[in-house]
């Protein structure tokens, strides 16, 4: 599992805090899941039913995939599993769950 840390202020969610997040490049595809457990995929709200529709209409080769989730750390963790399994049926190995650095070890 590897986490990374990233600044994007569009859709508000506050990340759970890791010691060894580290930062990454903006080219990767993003779900976000809000606390509210909206579900978005690159800005755009969809439900986990349209999920795979909308990863699969975006993607080219999705055996070279790489996705990252950013889910509020207050969201309800089953609703994080259904998005990684939703990932995981469609062949998607290549994904990242994102944290943010916790500040008392900068």
């Amino acid at each position: 599992l590897t986490s990374h840390l990233l600044q994007e202020p569009a859709i508000k969610i506050k990340l759970p805090e890791s010691k060894t997040a580290e930062t990454q490049d903006d080219q990767i595809k993003t779900i976000l899941i809000t606390k509210n457990a909206e579900i978005y995929f690159m800005d755009k709200r969809i439900d986990i039913d349209n999920l795979q529709r909308a990863i699969l209409e975006s993607t080219v080769d999705i055996k070279k995939e790489i996705l990252r989730i950013k889910a509020d750390r207050e969201t309800d963790v089953g609703i994080l599993v259904n998005v990684i399994d939703e990932i995981k049926i469609l062949g998607i190995t290549n994904f990242s769950i994102i944290t943010e650095r916790s500040l008392e070890d900068s």
